[in-house]
């Protein structure tokens, strides 16, 4: 888990030292898979390196103090290290019902991603129950 500061909000000191200070008792903490060109997602602090989100719908600015994410780890593949390709990703997630179901939930939830309209061209459809 990382932790992401609002910019334009007063976040207590105490706070942010007492996540530090929690995250750099865990080992092997913010190693997470990612291509050279993205940089350090993590800090040692524990701060997510991103920009601070905005609302789908209006581009406005997420109203919140403080957001805690969660990483995935991808397989990166090939001689450059790359993610895998919507080839890849919907060929796995085809294989498993459960797979299939968390893309579509995400969709739901309003967590999109840059190559949805591709996968779900290749993703087979979704099953009612």
């Amino acid at each position: 888990m990382a932790l992401l500061c609002n910019p334009a909000r007063k976040i207590p000191e105490d706070i942010l030292n007492e996540w530090a200070k929690r995250v750099t008792n865990e080992p092997g903490y913010g190693k997470v898979s990612q291509t050279k060109e993205e940089g350090c997602l993590v800090s040692k602090d524990g701060a997510l390196r991103i920009p601070w989100p905005r609302l789908v719908e209006g581009d406005a600015a997420v109203q919140r103090d403080l957001l805690l994410a969660t990483a995935n780890n991808p397989t990166l593949t090939g001689a450059l290290l790359s993610y895998p390709s919507v080839e890849t990703i919907t060929d796995t997630r085809n294989r498993a019902v459960n797979h299939v179901e968390y893309f579509w939930k995400n969709l739901e939830n309003g967590i999109p991603t840059f190559q949805d309209n591709e996968i779900r061209a290749r993703l087979r459809p979704r099953e009612r129950r």
